[in-house]
């Protein structure tokens, strides 16, 4: 995944976090930002699972 890619990655994770956490009480400001660092964290878990798969094809 390039670094387009994975700038893509994180927002499509954010808005669909966004979408899925219906923040009425927030200004749009901060429903941004809990979005994106849902989607950041949820990217930053899949390079953690990326990595390990990687580690494991290396160990077989």
């Amino acid at each position: 995944m390039d670094r387009i890619g994975a700038d893509e990655f994180v927002k499509g994770n954010a808005i669909r976090t966004l979408i899925a956490a219906r923040l009425t009480d927030e200004s749009p400001a901060q429903a941004w930002v809990i979005a994106y660092r849902a989607g950041w964290n949820d990217a930053l878990d899949f390079c953690i699972q990326a990595e390990q798969a990687l580690d494991k094809e290396e160990d077989e």
